[in-house]
């Protein structure tokens, strides 16, 4: 069990490590926004770089989980 708790915390770390630099490189493919009130908000997220702010929290979440 010790293991697969392991592994599974080494993958976790993983996921939050590529997804939080994503959010600075960008080297995985942005969908288009949705139309209407999901778009406008998303929208406003990004021009505020609310994002940037989420990015690096996941990315620093990497190093806790690994």
């Amino acid at each position: 069990m010790k293991i697969a708790a392991l592994i599974a915390r080494y993958l976790l770390g993983l996921v939050f490590f590529v997804f939080g630099l994503n959010g600075f490189l960008h080297f995985i493919p942005a969908q288009p926004l949705p139309p209407g009130p999901a778009g406008q908000f998303a929208g406003a997220l990004l021009a505020s770089h609310y994002f940037l702010v989420v990015s690096r929290f996941k990315s620093r979440a990497a190093r806790c989980c690994s």
